[in-house]
């Protein structure tokens, strides 16, 4: 008996001893293949899923011929060139010849293919970066249209703002969260509770307060953009100068989520703080410091680096309004003119960025979850025992079903008295009109006790309408065409708008109806060479128009 249990605590201490923190195998010579196994596993189907997530948006984009018409253009774009080159050609030999290298064109673009393998084909060219050139933006220095130089031109600027204005909310606010919940009631307490409304509000708010303040009143900052209007000489005055002007983009950053973070983390650690076993921890008069890092901090890392992977990859969502607040050339204002101005390389180059940038941070959570979490084994036992699982259900499977229907092993008859008489539920459903009466007006009265609810509902309300109106009116066609009109950028600057007349002693006309029809004012000038110009002049006195 004392021989079997000197072995038992042997190999119960041999097999301590083969684990680590992590539940790697210290003496394993393959610990550097399993965990390469576990990476190629998660890449694999973080993959997967990036590839299905950008086929269904290319899919979906190319129902009305979206991604066609990029590869379209480029071909028309060949043949404009091709024909200026042709001018001593005949119009019917130009006809033919344009033809035939469009036919081509199309042929090698794969523009004749069926549909589902012209999106694989552009697949394969989105998720290598294979988009050729863009439309009508270039490069910040203008040498390049690119979409890959485009692209990864502006990606490192996007990535410096989200890296250190990420990193300094997170740590930040842990660090703050830790003391308070250690004082909790006292008056930094009470002061940072109060504040945590104020990250409420999105990133390109605070960034509008900051530019107010700091850069129009105080003159103490500059207003948007990454560097000065003359660019530094010296790496360091570079830097400088990038430093400068990321202050209040970053401070915006940092405004929206900081606050928040704290009474999160406060609340997060103040709950497990009553656990038993940091309770135990204070009753044997451990250290505070010890306390929060073994037994507050290292059970709860999981939910802490889940939280930093979601801010990343939030901040993706509002980089583009905040970039576009500050100017700041990064992939969130690119992605906005890119869509302004119709340039649908960029788009769905800027698309895939995202899904890889999303990707990339979900793989590096299931990273850094199995070094920090013993619970997940990154060894070879829990794939062997999946295994053994499925290959013993495959070949007992019968038996098993079996088993269940003569459980002592010996025939049953499957006649209504032997089976098993189900009994009736508990719950019962309930009808619409009960649903009405004691669930929704009641939980309906409460909400109607608070004005601000009831104003947001309205609110609501009438955002819902006006869609609901929008969509069923207005023609698609026509909202597009609207919104994508290049002749509103060409309204004279000094029009303003019908509601200036409620503030105007003399009110300004609203319509001037100007004919270029009949022609009496019309006067054509021969200019240099062949070129003439065609001047139209138009007369009117503003105070009869005021009058009548």
């Amino acid at each position: 008996m004392q021989s079997d249990k000197q072995d038992f605590e042997d190999r119960e201490g041999q097999d301590l001893r083969q684990r680590s923190l992590f539940g790697l195998p210290l003496n394993s010579t393959n610990t550097g293949i399993r965990v390469a196994r576990f990476t190629l596993r998660r890449i694999f189907t973080l993959g997967i899923t990036i590839i299905l997530g950008v086929y269904c948006a290319i899919l979906i984009a190319n129902l009305n011929g979206f991604v066609d018409e990029i590869f379209q253009d480029q071909v028309e774009g060949m043949l404009m060139g091709m024909e200026m080159g042709m001018q001593d050609t005949s119009v019917e030999e130009r006809a033919v010849i344009i033809e035939q290298a469009r036919f081509s064109l199309e042929e090698s673009f794969g523009l004749h293919d069926p549909f589902l393998l012209r999106t694989a084909r552009w697949l394969v060219n989105g998720v290598t970066f294979n988009w050729g050139e863009a439309e009508r933006l270039k490069t910040l220095k203008g040498d390049s249209s690119e979409v890959n130089a485009i692209i990864l031109e502006r990606l490192p600027n996007t990535l410096l703002i989200a890296g250190l204005a990420n990193l300094l909310v997170f740590f930040s606010s842990l660090y703050i969260a830790l003391n308070l919940s250690r004082k909790r009631g006292g008056l930094v307490d009470r002061i940072m509770v109060a504040l945590s409304p104020l990250s409420t509000a999105p990133s390109w708010i605070h960034g509008v307060l900051l530019i107010a303040i700091f850069a129009a009143e105080l003159h103490l900052l500059p207003f948007s953009g990454m560097l000065d209007s003359i660019p530094p000489d010296t790496k360091w005055g570079y830097a400088l100068a990038v430093g400068k002007h990321m202050i209040l983009p970053v401070s915006a950053v940092f405004l929206s989520a900081f606050f928040q973070g704290v009474y999160a983390w406060r609340s997060f650690f103040l709950t497990h703080a009553g656990e038993e076993f940091v309770e135990m921890a204070e009753a044997k008069g451990l250290p505070t410091r010890m306390i929060d890092r073994d037994y507050l901090m290292r059970p709860t890392l999981p939910a802490i680096l889940t939280n930093f992977t979601m801010m990343l990859i939030s901040f993706w969502q509002g980089a583009i309004a905040l970039e576009i607040l500050f100017f700041w050339p990064g992939i969130g204002s690119l992605f906005w003119n890119a869509i302004v101005r119709f340039d649908r390389p960029v788009v769905v180059g800027v698309v895939v960025i995202f899904a890889y940038l999303l990707g990339l941070s979900v793989f590096l959570l299931d990273f850094f979850y199995a070094l920090v979490d013993p619970r997940i084994q990154v060894n070879g036992s829990g794939e062997n025992l999946h295994r053994t699982r499925r290959k013993i259900g495959l070949r007992n499977r019968v038996s098993a079903w079996l088993k269940k229907l003569n459980p002592y092993g010996k025939p049953q008859s499957l006649s209504v008295s032997n089976q098993t008489k189900r009994l009736p539920s508990p719950i019962k459903a309930i009808g619409w009109r009960e649903f009405l009466g004691n669930q929704f007006l009641p939980g309906f009265r409460r909400v109607l006790r608070y004005p601000s609810a009831v104003i947001g509902l309205i609110i609501i309300l009438f955002l819902f309408g006006v869609s609901i109106y929008a969509t069923i009116t207005l023609p698609y066609d026509f909202v597009v065409t609207e919104w994508r009109r290049d002749s509103w950028l060409q309204n004279p600057k000094n029009a303003l708008p019908t509601w200036v007349n409620l503030f105007r002693e003399t009110d300004l006309p609203r319509t001037i109806t100007l004919n270029s029809l009949d022609g009496e004012n019309k006067e054509v000038v021969s200019s240099s060479g062949d070129i003439t110009d065609i001047l139209i002049t138009f007369e009117f006195v503003l105070s009869l128009i005021q009058n009548s």
